[in-house]
């Protein structure tokens, strides 16, 4: 069964009530081609970029996890650390930061995440984006 976001997040709001006020709080944009879920800032807002034909693709299950992921970048502070590390470095070294950022940023969530019984798909998903984006 095919869900939209929208659906995604009234669920949260009814499960998970910390997490639904937060993602209901957010900005949705659609942003085909992203192959995930991502937050960050869109026209000043907070906001969940998610590719639609990826949340199609993912179960309620799947999108909870993957959800919460995201949102504890927001409570973690993570969106405004980012923005301040890029802009302390060169347009030279800003690819190298922002790399090592988003791993760093994605391990301290997935610590918090350890006991979700789907943290087994993120962690292989975390993976093999890591992998594909190694330089040799």
């Amino acid at each position: 069964m095919k869900l939209s976001i929208s659906e995604f997040v009234v669920h949260l709001l009814k499960k998970r009530g910390f997490y639904g006020r937060l993602a209901s709080s957010l900005s949705r944009v659609s942003r085909p081609g992203l192959g995930a879920l991502a937050v960050g800032v869109h026209g000043g807002r907070l906001s969940l970029f998610y590719d639609p034909e990826y949340v199609e693709a993912i179960d309620m299950a799947a999108a909870m996890y993957m959800i919460e992921h995201e949102l504890l970048h927001l409570a973690l502070d993570h969106v405004p650390r980012y923005i301040e590390l890029l802009s302390r470095h060169s347009d030279d070294d800003r690819d190298k930061a922002e790399f090592v950022m988003g791993i760093a940023a994605d391990l301290a969530v997935n610590s918090l995440l350890r006991n979700n019984p789907n943290r087994g798909a993120a962690v292989a998903f975390q993976r093999k984006w890591i992998l594909d984006h190694l330089e040799p």
